[in-house]
């Protein structure tokens, strides 16, 4: 396969829909001549790696990578350290969806029992809670107005002495 042009950032999802055709047609490996290429970024050499690997012919890739000269080379190192790190982020999220798993499956039971009975007696909570304000708002509203009436039970005339 031959590559030309401007292999970059700016034109990798151009260069992604093109790779993504591509059918090797049962061949073991395949030859990817990078030498007409203008630019070589680490997008693109993460997508020419990334092919090369698809279809097993990192060697290949390396020659070629040797004949365009060293930043070729340091782009092609970049784009397989970028491979590998993706490869541990891989893991790590694979990790992690298995432990968020586990944790669900783990607490499905007092899930399912918060749902059906914990939910309702939160909401009947949050009603009386809305009632109690409601009177203590009340209550309130009276001590501000009266406070010995509210206190003593109304306006009386205070002790007569006989």
């Amino acid at each position: 396969m031959r590559m030309g042009g401007r292999w970059t950032m700016q034109a990798a999802e151009a260069h992604e829909k093109e790779l993504s055709r591509i059918d090797a047609g049962g061949a073991a490996r395949a030859r990817f001549e990078l030498a007409a290429l203008d630019a070589l970024d680490t997008a693109g050499a993460w997508l020419v790696m990334r092919t090369a690997h698809r279809q097993q012919t990192l060697g290949t890739v390396d020659e070629q990578a040797a004949a365009l000269g060293s930043d070729a080379r340091l782009a092609i190192g970049d784009a397989r350290q970028l491979m590998a790190e993706l490869g541990v982020t891989a893991r790590a999220l694979s990790a992690t969806g298995e432990a968020v798993n586990e944790v669900i499956a783990e607490n499905r039971e007092p899930i399912a029992d918060f749902t059906q009975d914990g939910l309702y007696e939160f909401s009947s909570m949050i009603d009386e809670i809305r009632i109690l304000v409601t009177s203590l708002t009340r209550i309130a509203e009276q001590l501000e107005a009266d406070p010995s009436g509210y206190l003593l039970g109304g306006s009386q005339q205070g002790f007569e002495a006989e």
